[in-house]
């Protein structure tokens, strides 16, 4: 592995394929990048696939008063598992984890009757975490 250091800028990591970290190599030796960015290039063996983005999100109330919700969605394609994101009014607009599962379902129980709360899903594997889904929103029952 080749680091190379530039001062005054945040730390950039790139993943090439053997070609592109030649083509890499041969430029910072050229003194062709001025970027100005501290640079590592490692080379692996195949291009990280982080799954897509799960697809059909639905969540539907429990029994009245019961402070409960159910979560079902789409598998995504290379996909392990599945984090589950919520948004609470006292934190917006931030989003917070609220649960990993392995399925495509989710059962949230213990949650404030009469709150809008806002969910949403990212896939993972061990490339990393997809985009997230689309937002559902519903009033806890």
């Amino acid at each position: 592995m080749r680091t190379r250091y530039y001062p005054m800028t945040p730390f950039v990591t790139a993943y090439a394929s053997r070609d592109i970290v030649s083509f890499i190599d041969d430029m910072l030796r050229l003194g062709r990048t001025e970027t100005g960015c501290p640079v590592t290039v490692r080379k692996i063996d195949r291009v990280p696939v982080v799954p897509g983005k799960p697809l059909g999100v639905v969540v539907t109330a429990g029994p009245k008063g019961s402070g409960t919700i159910h979560l079902n969605w789409e598998t995504a394609d290379g996909a392990l598992g599945y984090r589950i994101w919520c948004q609470f009014p006292s934190t917006a607009p931030w989003w917070d984890p609220v649960g990993r599962v392995v399925g495509c379902s989710a059962t949230l129980s213990g949650l404030t009757a009469e709150t809008l709360l806002k969910f949403r899903i990212t896939a993972a594997n061990g490339d990393g975490e997809s985009l997230a889904s689309e937002i559902v929103e519903i009033v806890v029952p």
